[in-house]
């Protein structure tokens, strides 16, 4: 070898030591779908960070398990979400229930956490003088035409209890009028009406916000008609490249789910008395060694949650 390679050799090896060769391959991106939904989600002034909710927490702590992707967010629609996801595009979302509709858009992981669906909202007193029951049928309460229940219109409660009030729609004991969901619940804690239909973190956040001394003024009572639980999931698009993150979505949540900071998410949407069923059912249908299919999961309707 002559002097000349020899020393081209040197020269070469020298500048690798001195600037040594990095992967200057990029990242994956996920873009996920972001909303401002207390306490769900809580977002920032700007809607590009997230502050606060269950699901907005769980999301950042499974953010930092897939370490070997670049996430983004993006606040959106969710009929914009839903549009951009049948295309195809590279988009992913972390709070979405089952159904079949669904399922030939998107890619479901495994169960990532469960929500209690809406429930029937009273006043602790009328609880008590109907025995305080353990669930009662919203299709026998309004048949029997003795307490008032009060429902926004326009709004989908889930497939089955969409049916029960359109049935009964007409009876002098069904009022079904234009208000949100902060003024429904302040017409029950006039006594305006002896009942309503929500979800129990959304009365949990509003009764915090809006009327905290009346806090124990009301309780939640499951509805006959609909499952104890739903499974919430994370999906994305139908294509190879959501399957390939979904795929590293679910080794993530098998260590997930049973991580203590991952399942104390749930603390910011349930009073202490709600989290005694909350962790039972998410002890006996995610922890434990039972198919995902054993779980009370009818399809909810696409209105039942986003």
């Amino acid at each position: 070898m002559t002097k000349i390679c020899l020393i081209a050799i040197s020269i070469v090896a020298a500048l690798v030591l001195a600037f040594p060769v990095t992967d200057t391959r990029a990242k994956e991106r996920i873009q996920w779908m972001i909303t401002h939904w207390p306490p769900v989600m809580e977002l920032d002034e700007s809607r590009q960070t997230i502050t606060g909710g269950q699901w907005g927490g769980q999301l950042r702590l499974l953010q930092k398990q897939l370490s070997n992707y670049d996430h983004t967010l993006a606040y959106m629609t969710w009929s914009r979400f839903w549009h951009a996801v049948k295309k195809g595009d590279h988009l992913c979302n972390c709070m979405v229930l089952k159904n079949e509709e669904r399922e030939r858009a998107v890619v479901f992981s495994i169960p990532a956490t469960i929500i209690i669906p809406n429930q029937i909202i009273m006043k602790r007193s009328r609880a008590a003088l109907l025995g305080n029951p353990e669930s009662l049928s919203l299709a026998a309460l309004l048949k029997g035409g003795k307490l008032k229940g009060m429902f926004i219109m326009k709004r989908s409660y889930g497939v089955d209890i969409d049916g029960i009030i359109s049935r009964y729609k007409t009876s002098s004991n069904t009022e079904i009028s234009v208000v949100n969901e902060k003024s429904n619940i302040m017409k029950l804690l006039h006594n305006r009406g002896d009942f309503i239909i929500e979800y129990p973190f959304t009365v949990n956040h509003i009764m915090d916000l809006y009327f905290p001394g009346q806090k124990g003024e009301l309780v939640n009572i499951p509805i006959q008609e609909v499952n104890p639980f739903y499974y919430v999931y994370f999906v994305c698009p139908k294509t190879p490249w959501g399957r390939s993150v979904i795929k590293d979505v679910n080794k993530a949540l098998g260590f997930l789910r049973s991580d203590k900071q991952f399942r104390s998410q749930l603390e910011k949407m349930y009073t202490r008395e709600q989290l005694n069923t909350v962790w039972k059912l998410y002890d006996t249908h995610l922890l434990s060694p039972v198919k995902e299919s054993s779980g009370p999961q009818k399809s909810p309707s696409p209105g039942q949650l986003p």
